[in-house]
């Protein structure tokens, strides 16, 4: 199947912005796009990584507007309650309350971790999570699309302490972000930061620098805790489920997967998480946090209008002709089946409208929503397409 036109294809609000998301997700597999952006189907459940980076720039965001660290974990919070409670009615409800509790807390562990790394950076906040929606232009006529818009949110925008105007974007990363690193290398050609450079510009900002943002995921987990008795000793039984003593007659505190012996241990707590996360943070605050800058020239930006426009003459090209196609390569993306696999292939029926497993969404660009409600719009610094649970 390569035409998908279903009728009466709605025209949703929201599908005539290009954002930095979008167009990722185009150049990626067009049929992605298609259910994604043009049908609005969405998982029901959101990935694991766009959650976390939401929970990441909303503490940041409360940061930069002037409020405490801890103000910020209480935002993070509520927001993490509010997450909790969309698999209310999930059979496995309590496992992944307890797994939720635990990125809240790593959240909010490397959310004041940061403002601790950066306290004396001197870095003026100009501006924080702020939308743009601007016209998109014929780099060789001046005329604008007649059909699309690019929109988007920045992170930030700063003044550096020797006076330059910077474009600050935060990422969370779970890969090595020291110099030399691939993570680092690819920036010289990211899409996102010429797409935000230019917008800024246009607005009238003099950015002259990316100031790139890092924060590295943690590398340590959370382990199984000893049980201990009374007297704080570790608990260790036999086969039979007995308490087992030392031949000096005192109690047991190690395994012997020989003997059957084992140790008994329970769950981390978040708390307990908290505590040991915040030591090795406290340790290793270059492992946790990198700030680097990224370079555009005015050739980059000239190239990224040619592709801007390019782009979404294409969009437009699949939208008249109904042909969206696969890039089977792109089938397990980040070592994930892609969520619409059971569609694309037909498992799952959807004649009927959204699938099973699905939502529809009200807006092509749902992080671009509230925003349009009211007065501009919004980009993400993540999406909720590849949704899966917890």
């Amino acid at each position: 199947m390569t035409t998908l036109a279903p009728e009466p294809v709605c025209a949703l609000p929201g599908s005539d912005r290009a954002t930095n998301s979008s167009i990722s997700m185009f150049k990626l597999c067009r049929r992605k796009f298609f259910f994604t952006y043009v049908l609005g189907w969405r998982p029901v459940y959101k990935a694991t990584p766009f959650r976390f980076g939401s929970g990441v720039h909303l503490g940041l965001d409360w940061l930069a507007k002037g409020m405490s660290p801890d103000a910020a974990a209480d935002a993070i919070d509520s927001f993490y309650e509010a997450e909790t409670a969309a698999y209310a009615d999930a059979p496995e409800f309590q496992e992944i309350a307890y797994r939720l509790s635990l990125e809240c807390v790593t959240v909010q562990r490397l959310v004041k971790g940061y403002a601790w790394a950066w306290r004396e950076s001197h870095i003026e906040i100009v501006e924080s999570e702020k939308s743009f929606d601007l016209p998109i232009v014929n780099p060789d006529t001046g005329a604008q699309a007649r059909i699309f818009r690019q929109s988007g949110k920045r992170d930030r925008i700063g003044r550096l302490p020797d006076g330059r105007l910077a474009l600050m974007e935060t990422k969370t990363a779970g890969e090595d972000i020291g110099p030399d690193s691939d993570y680092r290398n690819h920036l010289l050609v990211n899409q996102q930061v010429s797409m935000y450079i230019a917008a800024a510009r246009t607005e009238g900002h003099d950015l002259q620098t990316t100031l790139y943002d890092v924060i590295r995921k943690p590398g340590i987990r959370p382990t199984p805790m000893p049980v201990l008795d009374e007297q704080g000793l570790k608990v260790v039984l036999d086969a039979k489920g007995e308490r087992v003593k030392t031949k000096a007659g005192k109690w047991r505190e190690t395994g012997d997967k020989n003997m059957g012996y084992v140790l008994q241990t329970t769950p981390m707590t978040p708390k307990q998480w908290s505590a040991r996360l915040s030591t090795h943070i406290l340790e290793n605050p270059a492992y946790y946090y990198q700030r680097f800058e990224v370079a555009r020239l005015q050739s980059d930006l000239d190239e990224w209008a040619q592709e801007l426009w390019a782009i979404v003459q294409d969009i437009h090209a699949c939208t008249k002709a109904g042909r969206w196609w696969r890039n089977t390569d792109a089938c397990r993306y980040y070592k994930r089946m892609c969520p619409y696999w059971t569609i694309c292939t037909g498992q799952v029926a959807c004649d009927a409208g959204c699938p099973v497993g699905f939502r529809q969404a009200r807006h092509a660009h749902e992080e671009l929503q509230e925003a349009d409600e009211g007065n501009g719009n919004d980009d993400s610094n993540g999406s909720e397409t590849d949704g899966f649970p917890v």
